[in-house]
């Protein structure tokens, strides 16, 4: 069932700008930036260097190249045991 209150509606779309509103000022005041450096702040150095099973013959020499020789994973590091 829709809102079909006028107060509904004034109130919804007052808060859709204000959200609006803070996401333009968010991309203006340059909070968007950077966010692939914000997504990985939480890796250690040395997780990067990690072999991942996962990844394809590329991805693993582009890794290499931008990180240096890979280390052999730990016990339990991708899940399985310890």
């Amino acid at each position: 069932m829709l809102a079909a209150s006028t107060a509904v509606l004034v109130i919804g779309a007052l808060l859709m700008l204000l959200a609006l509103g803070g996401l333009a000022w968010a991309w203006s005041a340059g909070q968007l930036r950077g966010s692939t450096d914000q997504a990985t702040v939480i890796f250690d150095p040395e997780d990067r260097r990690y072999e991942r099973p996962w990844e394809t013959s590329p991805q693993r020499e582009a890794r290499i190249l931008a990180h240096g020789s890979l280390l052999p994973p730990e016990p339990g590091q991708w899940g399985g045991s310890r």
